[in-house]
């Protein structure tokens, strides 16, 4: 994913996550708020897929603990 073709894109975030990003550039933490969000939607995807590939090596109707299937099967608290 890193060193890919890059896309130009906009987007709207809360405040308070661009202020979030803005410090991290500031203290020299991140390169710039484009490298922030991309750092944080990279590490989403790398989860996901490891999430992924766990269910993938998941016996059939064992459903991952705390995971989605756990929530279906809990009745709504309105």
């Amino acid at each position: 994913m890193r060193g890919g073709r890059k896309v130009q894109i906009t987007i709207t975030v809360d405040a308070g996550i661009l202020e979030y990003a803005e410090r991290l550039v500031a203290a020299g933490k991140a390169a710039s708020v484009t490298a922030v969000f991309n750092d944080a939607v990279t590490e989403k995807h790398i989860t996901d897929q490891r999430a992924g590939s766990a269910a993938r090596t998941r016996p059939a109707g064992r459903p991952r603990p705390g995971g989605r299937d756990d929530a279906a099967r809990e009745p709504p608290t309105d």
